[in-house]
């Protein structure tokens, strides 16, 4: 697939005036039915426990991406990894370099933060494989743990749904 033009794209961290921004933005897409959990970032992200970077377009979010300081993926807890989670371009605003732009600078807030690594998830449908391949092109690997289902571990011959909620794990030195 062709990569598209690149745009000139505007990353900030998520501020409260940011709400009916993410409102209007996301209206009449897939992710308009996030309005709730979008002002749970807020809160996280003002009580320093998650970091909520934004791609705006035109005054408009067309992407965002969020740094869980504190990861719920059991293998990333215990080795102190923060988490990239909830990593989203507006489709229209894919493949024109936007979620490169995210996840170099959520990578450089994590270490501007005291992480020397930066882990993240991903599905494993093909509505995933635009991510599965930008993580692999920009050098993240597996973590070596096999496939988890809601971030834990799946054992050979269980069957699981093939739904968001499967994934594989994977980690990048900063």
């Amino acid at each position: 697939m062709k990569q598209k033009p690149l745009l000139k794209i505007t990353l900030k961290a998520l501020s409260p005036s940011d709400l009916d921004v993410f409102h209007e933005s996301f209206k009449g897409t897939y992710l308009s039915d996030r309005f709730d959990l979008f002002k749970k970032y807020l809160k996280e992200h003002l009580d320093k426990t998650r970091y909520v970077l934004l791609a705006c377009y035109n005054a408009k979010i067309v992407g965002y991406v969020t740094l869980q300081y504190v990861s719920e993926y059991e293998n990333f807890k215990k080795d102190n990894i923060p988490e990239i989670v909830d990593f989203n371009v507006v489709p229209c605003f894919r493949r024109s370099g936007i979620g490169r732009k995210l996840l170099k600078r959520i990578e450089y807030i994590a270490k501007e933060s005291g992480y020397d690594q930066v882990g993240i998830g991903v599905g494993l449908y093909d509505d995933y494989g635009v991510a599965q391949r930008l993580y692999v092109k920009m050098k993240y690997i597996p973590d070596a743990t096999g496939v988890h289902y809601d971030k834990k571990p799946v054992k050979a011959g269980t069957k699981v749904t093939v739904d968001d909620s499967l994934a594989i794990y994977f980690t990048k030195k900063l």
